[in-house]
Order: structure tokens, then sequence, then C-alpha cells
């Protein structure tokens, strides 16, 4: 059996969307992702989303994406206004629990 040579790793750019906007959507939902990590998303600006997702969370205030996005910026001042639209944009993705 042959076994595929991948230049990257798998990714679903969908699928990290999803994951973001239904935290987004649902902050409640935060519980459904178990042990995934930051380090688990393939796109740095996901990753640092999630980042951000897990820091306000922790802090135990309730999250939205103008939470998150300021978040993002106090961890990088470099993350410029386009971060709030691209957040805004990844909250219409959702999953619904009756899927898992």
């Amino acid at each position: 059996m042959k076994r595929d040579t991948f230049t990257e790793l798998p990714h679903s750019p969908e699928a990290q969307d999803a994951v973001l906007g239904t935290l987004l959507s649902t902050p409640e939902a935060l519980h459904w992702v178990g042990d995934l990590d930051a380090g688990h998303f393939y796109d740095p600006f996901n990753a640092a989303a999630y980042r951000a997702i897990q820091a306000v969370a922790a802090t135990g205030r309730a999250f939205d994406t103008i939470q998150v996005y300021e978040q993002m910026r106090a961890a990088d001042p470099a993350i410029d206004a386009s971060a709030m639209g691209a957040l805004t944009e990844v909250s219409f993705w959702h999953l619904s629990e009756a899927k898992f």
C-alpha cells in the first residue's frame, strides 16, 4: 500500500470557520471542542482568533466578536480593523449541537 506524501498538512478552512463561527455565535459551545488547541488550526488568523476566545473565556467574561477582536489586538497590535470584518464573516458559520 502506498502512503501519500503531503507537502502540507491536510486542512479544511470551512471546518475551521465553522468551529470559530459556532463559538462566536454560541459561546457555551466552548465545552464541545474538548482538547482543541490553537495549534490545531492551520490558518494563523484562525489560530489567533481561537487563542483570543480562550483568553477571554478564561477570565469568566462572556465573549463575542468584539471581545475576541479586542483580545486579538491586545495580543498583536499588528491586527487591524479588517480582522473585525473577518471575525464577523466567520461568525455566520454555525454547527448545531444536534449534529453531534
